[in-house]
Parts: C-alpha cells; sequence; structure tokens
C-alpha cells in the first residue's frame, strides 16, 4: 500500500475536514468510514481510482492507495489548498 502523509493535518478533528474537502470540494465518493479509539478510516473513490484517508493518533494523517499512486500527492496538496494551509504549517492569510 502506497501512502501520502498529510502532516499538518495532526487533530482528530482534521479528519472530518479533509474528509470533507474530499467529498464536497474535490468529487470524491466517500465509502465506508470506520471509527475507533485512536484511529479513524474512511474510504473514497472516483473515476475507478481508490484512496482511503487515514487518522492515527500516532502516525497521523495520511492517504493511502494500492497500485498506481501517482494521484496521491496531488490530491493531499489540493485539500491543503482548500482547507488554506500555507504549506508551512499554518493558514494563509
Amino acid at each position: 500500500m502506497k501512502k501520502h502523509s498529510l502532516p499538518r493535518l495532526n487533530e482528530w478533528d482534521d479528519f472530518d475536514r479533509a474528509a470533507g474537502v474530499l467529498a464536497k470540494s474535490l468529487g470524491w465518493i466517500e465509502g465506508e468510514r470506520v471509527d475507533g479509539p485512536d484511529a479513524r478510516v474512511s474510504s473514497f473513490s472516483k473515476n475507478g481510482l481508490q484512496l482511503w484517508l487515514v487518522y492515527d493518533d500516532v502516525m497521523g494523517m495520511a492517504l493511502k492507495c494500492e497500485g498506481n499512486d501517482s494521484h496521491l500527492a496531488g490530491v493531499g496538496e489540493a485539500i491543503l489548498s482548500v482547507l488554506n494551509y500555507d504549506g508551512r504549517g499554518g493558514h494563509k492569510t
């Protein structure tokens, strides 16, 4: 499984925000979601591609997929852009 970390999204509530961006702003269709005491996972699909948004208290937030991962970095950057992150851990002004 391939992984693209989203280190600027490191809070439990960031998961809901990132999932909302994937579904509402970027057009991904959310599938199954699993919430545990220290981890959250949600699957998404779009145009034949599949990815998982994963949050773990220890490892942080990441996008994961199997097979071709050429879309992961772009999706990760799009999430940060929509959430208005500046790439240095803060919000754009």
